[in-house]
């Protein structure tokens, strides 16, 4: 590294040659300035978001810093990079310090900034007055696209033969499980710890995997009779006017409105949904491949902000594994417009028991078995187009756990730290009891 003498060397070896060149007319305004007005990098093909990073700067009465608020890219590389200071006056000097070279600044040096900080000393055109700042040059250690998954229970409950439903109701994870004659109800802030509650008001053989999260309050249907709670575990009941209709399942929470599926004596199925779960509206009769059980539905915001719902995979009326990717969209002067999906890309494989969420701009699906109750060779797959084509994750970036297995009615939702929980679900010979957590590193960026 260049010492300070030598430094204070070159200047007045600088000084004397202009002061003895009787050809030049220029004369410098001397300042006892050393401040720096600004910092950028110059563009770079491989990596385009350093010319982007913008420094702030902060003059101290001893060291100044410099820096980016806003780190750069993972992977940036600012081992070669072309600085370019401005100062308040030009300064007589400016020389970089790194670890690795020492350099006086022409406007074309290439300067490395991997290590932090990195010193800069400007002597003002005096020659007398210097200040000194360090240089932060900030960049994202972590990868944005990676996805870090970990499972944070083995064994939340002992029981075999047991339904189960997860949701996320108010920032808890609410499990619950029915064994056939009773309810109950295991409630997590993290998904590690879990605290068994007694249930009240529900069915003793409730059909959990059929219980709605809408909002801050829980639906559950049977016949007419239409059960709520706003804890998971205190139910109350009332009687719905449904038209000679009966609840045979529910879908989502979509346009404000709870949706659900309603089948009258001569056995035909149609829509209904609800403001407040007293009033319903009976809607149309729904086409004999729309799914009635083992389906997953869900509402969400596309990427152009426009609200939308899905409904994937399930069971039509008659029992048959179906394939149907139902999209639902609502405008205020054409109501509700249904598509399937399948219809336009029907290589898509019949799937009963699946799970899908809407994070970070696509959709997840997890899980679910084939029209021959085979477990799906794909533990999770994902849509980048809102559902239409689907694929297989860059498992470089996004990789279930070791220890997860390959299942059909799971629970998966989103928790209050925006990441996925993945709770429970069942294969031909085995009830998991088990909960995962996997969140994209950026997601809160």
């Amino acid at each position: 590294m260049m010492k300070k003498k030598s430094i204070y060397l070159f200047l007045f070896a600088t000084a004397l040659f202009v002061a003895c060149d009787s050809n030049t007319e220029t004369t410098r305004e001397i300042s006892s300035d050393a401040t720096v007005s600004s910092l950028t990098f110059m563009a770079n093909d491989s990596f385009p978001g350093l010319s982007k990073a913008v420094f702030t700067i902060e003059d101290r009465i001893d060291t100044g810093v410099i820096q980016n608020i806003d780190s750069l890219l993972f992977g940036t590389r600012v081992d070669s990079v072309i600085p370019n200071f401005r100062f308040h006056h030009t300064p007589a000097l400016a020389v970089v310090y790194t670890p690795f070279d020492t350099t006086i600044l022409s406007g074309t040096d290439t300067i490395n900034f991997t290590k932090n900080p990195t010193r800069l000393q400007v002597i003002a055109s005096d020659q007398k007055t210097e200040k000194w700042y360090n240089i932060y040059v900030n960049v994202h250690q972590v990868d944005p696209y990676l996805f870090v998954w970990e499972q944070t229970a083995n064994h939340i409950y002992n029981a075999e033969g047991a339904e189960q439903k997860a949701v996320n109701l108010n920032g808890t994870l609410c499990l619950f499980v029915n064994n056939g004659f009773a309810n109950t109800l295991y409630t997590s802030r993290n998904a590690k710890s879990w605290t068994q509650q007694t249930v009240t008001g529900l069915p003793q053989n409730c059909q959990v995997r059929n219980i709605l999260q809408a909002g801050e309050r829980l639906y559950y249907g049977e016949e007419t009779t239409l059960y709520t709670s706003q804890n998971g575990q205190d139910w109350t009941s009332a009687t719905c006017d449904l038209s000679d209709n009966t609840f045979r399942n529910f879908l989502f929470d979509f346009n404000d409105s709870v949706w659900a599926i309603v089948e009258n004596a001569e056995g035909a199925i149609r829509l209904a949904n609800s403001k407040d779960g007293r009033e319903w509206n009976i809607l149309q009769e729904l086409p004999k491949d729309f799914p009635v059980a083992d389906y997953a539905a869900l509402s969400f915001s596309s990427v152009t902000n426009r609200r939308r719902a899905m409904i994937v995979g399930g069971f039509a009326q008659d029992g048959t594994s179906l394939n149907t990717r139902w999209n639902v969209e609502y405008s205020p002067d054409k109501g509700y417009r249904w598509k399937n999906f399948s219809i336009e890309q029907p290589d898509f494989r019949s799937l009963t028991g699946v799970s899908v969420v809407w994070y970070n701009d696509r959709f997840y699906m997890f899980g679910g078995v084939d029209a021959d109750n085979q477990i799906g060779e794909y533990a999770m797959l994902e849509s980048l187009d809102e559902g239409l084509n689907w694929q297989v994750p860059d498992s470089a970036s996004n990789l279930l756990p070791e220890t997860y297995t390959p299942r059909s009615k799971t629970s998966v939702v989103i928790g209050a730290d925006n990441a996925i929980y993945i709770v429970g679900g069942q294969s031909r010979t085995e009830i998991y009891s088990d909960a995962f957590r996997g969140k994209l590193n950026s997601i809160d960026w």
